[in-house]
């Protein structure tokens, strides 16, 4: 009876949290086209109940093939290649003009921050290669191309409550192989459906689940219950078997 409890709550904070995201940025990008402004005006200040350079080994002169698909609205992204220059600028170049908007998760607020193209000052211009996030992309559909070097195996540190930990490869892979290192510390997993807008939900608790893979450039939520946080552990081999 608890498990089901949980479930619902989860349910409704990810509903909430969706509601309040979307519904901001909307706002905000409706009156922008409406009177097709240069300066942005949007304030992410109400809190949101839920919404490594690499180190490891890699093969020298093997670039990553790190091409991520976009459609029109927001896209939840990992990026998928090793990259020098982490800002948001150089990372983002082969869609330059093309979208508007960067959002970023503080794990610690559980609260996300915002980057505009249209702001002077930003609270953050570079990307965490760690970190998973949301861009604003105008045209109809598109891709990101980020030049670097193959991610190797990785150990990534996630806190209690809820994380946005990239998935660092270029080939699609069963979440199930790399959430057994986190087993049973986590509850839920969300991936951002981009034809309807919305979050999908895998629980732990469900007997079916509207996901079991992850693909190249992809993001993700992890929910961690373990109030002391875990390690999650991505084996580049295991995951391509």
């Amino acid at each position: 009876m608890l498990k089901v409890s949980n479930r619902l709550i989860a349910v409704f904070v990810i509903a909430f949290m969706v509601f309040q995201s979307y519904s901001i940025a909307s706002a905000f990008i409706s009156d922008f086209k409406m009177k097709k402004e240069k300066e942005a005006q949007i304030f992410l200040g109400e809190q949101l109940t839920a919404k490594a350079t690499s180190s490891g080994t890699v093969t020298v002169g093997i670039l990553s093939f790190c091409n991520i698909d976009l459609v029109q609205g927001w896209n939840f992204i990992s990026i998928c290649a090793n990259t020098q220059n982490k800002s948001i600028k150089s990372i983002l170049d082969s869609i330059d003009g093309q979208y508007d908007y960067v959002l970023e998760w503080d794990n610690a607020l559980q609260d996300f921050s915002l980057y505009s193209v249209y702001a002077s000052e930003n609270p953050f211009n570079e990307m965490n290669e760690n970190k998973s996030y949301f861009v604003y992309f105008n045209p109809p559909s598109g891709n990101i191309n980020v030049g670097g070097n193959e991610y190797d195996d990785l150990n990534l540190t996630l806190e209690y409550k809820w994380n946005d930990p990239f998935y660092p490869y270029i080939f699609r892979a069963n979440i199930s192989k790399y959430l057994s290192t986190i087993d049973p510390q986590y509850e839920y997993v969300l991936k951002w459906n981009t034809s309807i807008q919305d979050f999908s939900l895998y629980s732990v608790y469900a007997s079916e689940n509207p996901f079991y893979f992850i693909d190249m450039g992809e993001g993700q939520f992890i929910s961690i219950k373990n109030i002391s946080g875990a390690v999650l552990r991505y084996n580049k081999s295991y995951l391509q078997t």
